[in-house]
């Protein structure tokens, strides 16, 4: 990726008193702030995790910070973070001050649509909740290696969580010749990401023609 060849920019005083920490697409920086509610965002090893995931997917694939896939960015920004960590919690030592036990958990029984807010980072613990859902099934390399390989297949522009579902059979197929197929459909029937789900939504007709992509990529193991 680009990122192999520069060096990154890192703010760690960012503003007075900034509760808050972030990648910034048109400068490749990455800007942690000193915190007033929070403690300074600069300290935790996940924040820096998920600032850093942030930064490789967009030098993967630019996709819009809005919607689902401003969750999809959310959520894999979270899980590159537990992951490396090793602790499905992100935000304990930045939440503490404010008597938060963390920010977010990748822990949790979210459901989608159902638990949908419709805020990048709400929606993110969705996807995320998935993706470590897939790292407590298949283990941490595998997951890693699949969940980054993934992001290669995913498009430009907006996609969905369903998008986001097609990118990952299709890295196991290149990675692991499909082998991981039937747990991720069980993991992913579990969250409600199903083409059911979105033909119950009001969809365009580009959407539409990704869901009979999806099917078409299941047809040998079966449709979400």
């Amino acid at each position: 990726t680009l990122l192999d060849q520069q060096q990154i920019k890192a703010v760690v005083h960012y503003g007075r008193n900034f509760d808050n920490a972030f990648f910034s697409p048109y400068d490749n920086s990455l800007s942690f702030g000193d915190g007033s509610r929070f403690n300074d965002l600069a300290k935790e090893e996940s924040i820096a995790y998920h600032e850093y995931a942030h930064m490789v997917l967009n030098s993967i694939v630019r996709i819009s910070y809005e919607r689902e896939s401003g969750a999809i960015h959310e959520g894999q920004a979270d899980y590159f973070a537990g992951s490396h960590s090793n602790d499905p919690r992100i935000g304990e030592w930045v939440g503490a001050k404010s008597g938060l036990p963390y920010l977010r958990c990748l822990e949790n029984n979210l459901h989608y649509p159902d638990n949908l807010e419709h805020e990048v980072h709400a929606d993110g613990r969705i996807w995320g909740g998935t993706l470590w859902d897939i790292r407590k099934t298949l283990g941490v390399e595998v997951a890693d290696r699949l969940i980054h390989a993934s992001h290669h297949s995913l498009e430009e522009g907006s996609p969905r969580f369903i998008d986001a579902a097609i990118a990952l059979f299709s890295a196991d197929r290149d990675l692991y010749n499909g082998t991981h197929a039937p747990e991720l459909t069980k993991i992913l029937q579990a969250r409600g990401i199903t083409v059911t789900a979105y033909a119950n939504q009001f969809v365009t007709g580009a959407q539409v023609r990704q869901m009979q992509k999806f099917n078409r990529v299941h047809q040998k193991t079966g449709s979400l």
